[in-house]
């Protein structure tokens, strides 16, 4: 896309069967991400890419572990844990969903997915460096060896309940988010030196272009992007 002061339209410029092409817009709300839309967009004004430039984001590793049954969570008495020390540092089963009339009960000797939340944190890098690093890490290890990570771990945790990972695991899923979520910094929410604000600068159009995104809020959460969304189509409503 090129962002254009004015009444001038929006080129968006997209890729179909290996060949490119152009169309007017008489507006645009870009709803990606600013680690994105710094690259993709023409014309940013030195503010506008300075506030893009300080939203860093984080990776997290989000890993689904199938159950054939979570008896030995019901034995100490909780559905949820954290820890401190070895892989991750919280790990919760999912409660069934209900569709319609179907209303399944929370059942100890059903299947059940556990989730385990992995962060990459290190102490002394920037936050942008610490990003860099997490990505790295995140994309770099193989299933494998986040399998065992996890198996060890469960099995430290609640081996003493009975935990048996060869006969109540029946897989695992991992998700890997390379930018999974803004992390807000000083200066974010109140601005410093003088300055507005990042989340506020990108909060006005530039241009025909409208800025919607969950990141503006410093959250990743469907509750944030929808406000967002809202905000940003009024804008480009007032604009036509």
């Amino acid at each position: 896309s090129e962002g254009r002061r004015g009444d001038d339209p929006v080129i968006v410029t997209y890729a179909k069967d290996g060949n490119l092409y152009s169309v007017r817009a008489k507006t645009v709300i870009w709803a990606a991400a600013s680690w994105t839309a710094k690259h993709a967009i023409r014309d940013i004004p030195q503010d506008t890419r300075e506030a893009m430039d300080s939203f860093t984001r984080a990776p997290i590793l989000v890993a689904n572990v199938a159950l054939t049954n979570w008896r030995f969570l019901y034995k100490l008495g909780y559905t949820a844990c954290s820890w401190r020390g070895g892989f991750s540092y919280t790990a919760n089963i999912v409660a069934p969903m209900y569709v319609g009339n179907y209303r399944p009960p929370l059942d100890p000797d059903s299947p059940t997915i556990l989730t385990f939340y992995v962060p990459f944190n290190e102490r002394g890098p920037t936050r942008a460096e610490q990003g860099k690093l997490g990505r790295a890490k995140l994309l770099g290890t193989s299933y494998r060896e986040y399998e065992t990570q996890i198996r060890s771990q469960m099995v430290k945790m609640f081996g003493a309940a009975g935990f048996d990972p060869g006969k109540d695991i029946a897989g695992m899923v991992l998700n890997r988010w390379g930018h999974a979520y803004v992390t807000a910094g000083p200066g974010f929410f109140f601005g410093d030196n003088g300055k507005p604000p990042p989340s506020d600068v990108l909060r006005r159009p530039v241009g025909r272009i409208s800025f919607a995104h969950s990141e503006l809020s410093g959250h990743q959460y469907s509750g944030a992007a929808a406000i967002e969304a809202m905000r940003g189509a009024k804008q480009v409503v007032e604009m036509l």
